[in-house]
């Protein structure tokens, strides 16, 4: 068996190799990261973008209603 190739991954102009799966929530993934340049281990969440585009207008909703007008 062959051993598995590191993934790694770019946000922004930094690279990072995964390290391991920390866990999982309702918006998405966070794994333990290596920055290849440093070797600083960082924790990177990747969001769930249906989730996200769902809850943020959600939000945004609650957010006018309780600050609407009857609040002021």
């Amino acid at each position: 068996m062959l051993p598995q190739t590191p993934k790694k991954i770019n946000i922004g102009q930094k690279s990072y190799v995964i390290e391991k799966f920390l866990g999982k929530g309702a918006f998405g993934e966070v794994v333990l990261a290596k920055d290849k340049e440093t070797n600083d281990l960082v924790a990177i969440k990747k969001f769930a973008f249906d989730k996200v585009q769902f809850e943020a207008p959600l939000h945004a909703g609650l957010e006018d209603f309780i600050n609407g007008p009857c609040n002021n």
